[in-house]
């Protein structure tokens, strides 16, 4: 439970932060690509995130290793980008409608 409350609450803060410096930025853009790019910030981050634990991952491989466990490191972090990307839909796009709603000052 503990997991799905800190997801919520990351997807969250995630996206009221990048609807916040996107209205800042870009004051008088349209409401709809302001919601859009805050909705995929949390994907992207999490893209980001996958791609750099895989990057670790293959920067650890001797010729030596049986490679038993990297297909499965691998799979995981796939995984967890999905999740993300799920729970984003879910969660992100009803908060960054009210972020940019509130930031926009309507």
């Amino acid at each position: 439970m503990g997991w799905l409350i800190g997801t919520v609450l990351a997807i969250s803060g995630v996206t009221a932060l990048a609807a916040w410096f996107i209205v800042r930025r870009n004051p008088t853009g349209s409401s709809s690509s302001q919601i859009m790019f805050a909705v995929a910030s949390f994907p992207v981050l999490s893209g980001l995130f996958a791609a750099v634990v895989i990057a670790g991952e293959i920067a650890k491989l001797t010729p030596q290793d049986h490679r038993g466990s990297f297909g499965m490191a691998i799979f995981a972090v796939v995984v967890f980008w999905f999740y993300g990307l799920v729970a984003s839909v879910i969660v992100g796009v009803p908060t960054a409608v009210v972020a940019v709603g509130r930031f926009r000052g309507g």
